[in-house]
């Protein structure tokens, strides 16, 4: 079993960012969501969401038939409160939006769109990406 330092993290980190790919797509995630920070218009949330999905690989496509970028951006925007729990880093946002419609889970989105806003536009460190890499 390895350790991982903190070194180690900010070391990784600092890769990825620099990286062709994911550092630039991660300075457009960052760009888009200084530009549009709030979560209560469905036009910016249904541009964070597809944003999100396409750099992160979170196969929204894959439930296309039980759920649509609109109608997630309609709950996003229902969600009480969404920016402020966000902001306070809310645990308990993650997993309501991942539920949102019921049949099916959208854990590793919600973490990533939550992640985001916490860290980018709130500047804090409140939550944790789950995807595969995470998982494996």
């Amino acid at each position: 079993m390895l350790d991982v330092t903190t070194d180690d993290i900010k070391e990784g980190h600092k890769k990825v960012l620099e990286s062709s790919n994911y550092g630039q797509e991660h300075k457009l995630i960052q760009d888009v969501l200084m530009k549009y920070p709030k979560n209560n218009d469905m036009i910016e949330i249904a541009l964070k969401i597809s944003l999100i999905d396409v750099t992160n690989s979170t196969n929204l496509n894959r439930y296309k038939s039980r759920i649509c970028v609109p109608d997630l951006a309609k709950i996003i925007c229902k969600i009480e409160n969404f920016d402020e729990r966000v902001r306070q880093g809310d645990i308990t946002l993650v997993g309501e939006l991942a539920r949102c419609n019921g049949n099916i889970n959208l854990f590793s989105f919600a973490s990533k769109y939550c992640c985001y806003h916490n860290t980018l536009v709130y500047k804090k460190d409140d939550y944790s990406i789950y995807d595969t890499v995470i998982k494996d």
